[in-house]
């Protein structure tokens, strides 16, 4: 998002007792924005078309299963 301009200088605030430097109000907005347009981006799967937001829930819960024992799934991967 920083190398595609989204963010302007206000978007910043520095904390003057540790120095940092975080997203003010209207920063932490344009990152939402951004990150939940991000998830809702769709590409094609062998089943259909999916959105991130969707894989990334559907393999938490494949992981939780696995960790309770139960048989394993088939797990979503970006890049083979």
């Amino acid at each position: 998002m920083l190398n595609h301009g989204h963010f302007k200088k206000e978007d910043f605030e520095v904390n003057g007792e540790n120095g940092g430097t975080y997203l003010s109000e209207s920063g932490r907005a344009v990152f939402f924005r951004h990150f939940c347009a991000a998830l809702a981006r769709t590409f094609k799967t062998a089943e259909g078309t999916r959105d991130i937001r969707g894989a990334i829930e559907t393999d938490v819960l494949n992981y939780l299963d696995a960790l309770h024992g139960k048989p394993a799934a088939q797990f979503f991967h970006l890049r083979q």
